[in-house]
């Protein structure tokens, strides 16, 4: 559970060597910073989170100016443990959770809400999420985070990419655990949540702008993946 948030901006860190009373998580947004943790030295990347379990020493130091999102847990999730490894394809997904959730920090929304960003981008991660990767998944990966406002049916995908459809879900449910679809239906709803944090369009506008066929459709995705309503989480995205 987290029991902390904050956004933090640094030139230098208050702590460059030493360690963390509780297992902490640090996601630079911008800037950049070297870390020593585990006698392994990290560059650290954007919106890739940095794991310091408890009272594990640690060194760090600013490279340049520094914004990153601070978490604080009582106990890490299970999906918080080992190397956590991000693709090129990852990227963009990456980045547009961790926009979510330095919104959800600073506007001090629910704690269910900036959990469920932080999970997202622990999981994308994590080794069981990538169990394969070839570079037909890649470029369709990408094509789908670029282009997911548009109709898209698993044949279109199947024909752009020269492949069967039996073989595209293969690969898909081998890498993702997935349909082609289900990924593409959890982009458009990564995206939909940025609109209803930061805009006033109405829920038929949203679906559409997102790529679903209608309003009703996109609120029964919606609250099955994200547990709860569009119309729910705009309103608590805006306490």
């Amino acid at each position: 559970m987290i029991l902390y948030s904050q956004v933090i901006t640094r030139e230098k860190f208050i702590v460059e060597n030493g360690v963390h009373p509780l297992d902490s998580i640090l996601i630079l947004m911008n800037g950049s910073y070297q870390c020593i943790l585990n006698n392994v030295t990290l560059d650290v990347q954007p919106y890739e989170p940095v794991i310091f379990p408890q009272n594990i020493l640690f060194k760090r130091k600013v490279l340049k100016p520094i914004k990153c999102i601070y978490i604080q847990y009582d106990t890490l999730p299970a999906y918080a443990e080992g190397e956590l490894t991000y693709y090129q394809q990852d990227k963009p997904r990456l980045a547009n959770t961790a926009f979510y959730l330095e919104q959800a920090i600073t506007k001090k929304i629910s704690v269910d809400i900036i959990e469920h960003f932080v999970n997202d981008i622990l999981i994308l991660g994590h080794k069981n999420y990538h169990m394969h990767f070839d570079s037909v998944l890649g470029k369709c990966c990408l094509y789908l985070e670029e282009n997911y406002a548009e109709n898209i049916s698993l044949d279109f995908l199947a024909n752009k990419f020269h492949i069967t459809k039996q073989g595209l879900i293969y690969k898909f449910k081998k890498g993702y655990n997935k349909t082609p679809i289900a990924y593409l239906n959890e982009i458009r709803i990564d995206n939909s949540k940025k609109l209803l944090m930061n805009t006033d369009y109405s829920i038929g506008q949203i679906a559409e702008k997102c790529g679903f066929a209608n309003m009703y459709y996109f609120s029964n995705s919606f609250k099955k993946n994200v547990g709860i309503s569009p119309q729910k989480f705009r309103m608590n995205t805006r306490l």
